[in-house]
């Protein structure tokens, strides 16, 4: 592939990045500021057909590690700085938000989840799971990495068909949500790992309809 095609591929995802993060951002100040949900509005109902989704194959895409060999020591580092950039931010917002409504943190968090903030939660929850795959593939091969990935996606969807339920557990680590999209952070980790197949597919004019 052309140097200058593949630089502009990178940058294009990493402005898609962008954009994506500018829509989570929307749809919280439209709910939050404007009392308007997602279907509330025009605009809000086209981009929350989209939106997450595109968020989280965007993440898978930039969570792909390109190394030979995972350690438990880089696994460790991986995991303890993930929490210290999603976690222990959205538990003290979370803590503050509670408590500026009056609202126990404890008894809230523990009954009905992070609310707004559940997209953070998922996403380290993404992390951990496709962190804690990739230690154990090093001891087969990033093939075995692959399809646990791709059937633990399945795993999530039939959970969310056919068992989804409405308890602490499921509240409070967002489960809902996490089956609902690892299947689109596992496509973008997929096609971040196989980019040159990527590329050269959305490239081929059957798939650009021309």
């Amino acid at each position: 592939m052309d140097k200058t095609i593949q630089s502009n591929r990178i940058n294009y995802i990493d402005a898609l990045r962008g954009f994506t993060m500018f829509l989570v951002v929307f749809g919280h100040v439209m709910l939050y500021s404007f009392n308007l949900g997602g279907y509330d509005s025009i605009i809000g109902s086209i981009f929350l057909t989209f939106r997450m989704p595109l968020f989280f194959f965007v993440a898978g895409i930039f969570s792909y590690k390109a190394i030979q060999y995972w350690n438990f020591k880089f696994y460790c580092n991986s995991i303890r700085k993930k929490i210290l950039a999603q976690i222990v931010p959205t538990v003290f917002f979370a803590t503050i938000f509670l408590i500026c409504q009056n609202q126990n943190p404890i008894i809230s968090l523990t009954k009905f989840g992070f609310g707004g903030f559940w997209f953070t939660i998922v996403l380290f929850e993404m992390f951990f799971i496709y962190y804690s795959v990739s230690l154990i593939s090093n001891c087969t091969s990033s093939k075995i990495c692959d399809l646990i990935l791709i059937g633990l996606s399945i795993l999530g969807i039939t959970i969310l068909v056919f068992f989804r339920q409405e308890n602490w557990a499921w509240n409070f680590f967002c489960l809902e949500n996490l089956v609902k999209y690892f299947q689109f952070f596992t496509f973008g980790i997929l096609c971040k790992k196989y980019s040159s197949h990527f590329f050269k597919a959305i490239n081929n004019h059957t798939f650009r309809g021309g």
